[in-house]
């Protein structure tokens, strides 16, 4: 803190009928309060060759201002969260000087339209590419402050959501009785677009006995974008095989992730067997054997 302290000139004392002397006091704060709570300077004044007699004048300054907000709303923002096909976020950092983002903690799937600057500044957070992997994306990105020793810094979590493929059939599908017709769910969940195939066995009587909902003429049904459906699936007719069960393979895939080329271990698609019990008819002796 800096003062000076100047003689303004003279009054009398209206009670005790002194002369006494007025003085201009003025502080100088020489740097930004480096908290984030309020600065409380504390000056004491004694009457000279009084030790007895002083007064105590506090001073205040605001705390330094340093966060991550919503460009719109205003308020403050704890995490930067991006949706699977990613996006965008108008944000402002709110500091009282100058600020910078450490580029050593930014992710490549994330940018910043700006890395640093002085007093507010809005910035677009941006996550240009849908995240193909099955797992969340997360990273804390450093914000700190570039003139103060030392530094104020926000840690910010950064996140994108996995790419969600997953096919859940009625496990009834999977053992049909030969003579069950009913309706059985396949609840299908994918981030993108995805691609229904349906399959013949060669041992399979009837190329026509199983009808899945979304499937008219063709056995290849695509979707357009990503979903959170269920269809549905059953047996036409009963089984007339007696010597085979008959079955159906159902193959559901990611699109985008077929069409890269690449190999996700599995991840990208899912195969399961209808199956309906053969005919059977069979007689059994009921009469006791006395031998």
């Amino acid at each position: 803190i800096g003062a000076t302290l100047t003689l303004e000139g003279e009054r009398q004392d209206e009670f005790s009928g002194r002369t006494v002397n007025i003085f201009d006091l003025r502080l100088t704060m020489n740097r930004p309060n480096p908290s984030r709570e309020m600065g409380e300077h504390v000056l004491k004044f004694w009457v000279r060759n009084d030790e007895e007699a002083f007064r105590d004048v506090s001073f205040y300054q605001s705390p330094y201002v340093f966060e991550l907000q919503d460009a719109e709303t205003g308020q403050r923002i704890n995490s930067l969260d991006f949706v699977n096909a990613g996006g965008e976020h108008h944000v402002k950092v709110n500091t009282t000087g100058p600020w910078k983002l450490d580029d050593s903690t930014i992710p490549e799937w994330l940018s910043f339209e700006s890395l640093s600057g002085v007093g507010p500044t809005d910035v677009i957070a941006r996550v240009a590419n849908r995240n193909m992997t099955f797992n969340d994306l997360d990273k804390d990105v450093r914000l700190t402050t570039a003139s103060l020793n030392p530094a104020v810094e926000e840690i910010i979590p950064a996140h994108q959501d996995e790419f969600v493929f997953k096919v859940i059939p009625d496990e009834n599908l999977r053992g049909l009785s030969r003579v069950d017709e009913n309706e059985y769910n396949v609840h299908i969940i994918s981030s993108g677009p995805w691609e229904l195939r349906l399959n013949d066995h060669e041992s399979s009587y009837g190329a026509d006995w199983l009808d899945v909902s979304i499937l008219d003429d063709e056995d290849v049904y695509s979707s357009a974008s990503a979903c959170d459906t269920i269809i549905t699936v059953r047996a036409r007719e009963k089984n007339p095989d007696r010597n085979n069960d008959r079955q159906k393979n159902i193959s559901v895939c990611s699109i985008l992730h077929r069409d890269s080329g690449m190999d996700w271990g599995g991840h990208d698609h899912y195969d399961f067997d209808v199956v309906q019990e053969r005919f059977r008819f069979e007689i059994q002796n009921s009469i006791n054997d006395p031998s």
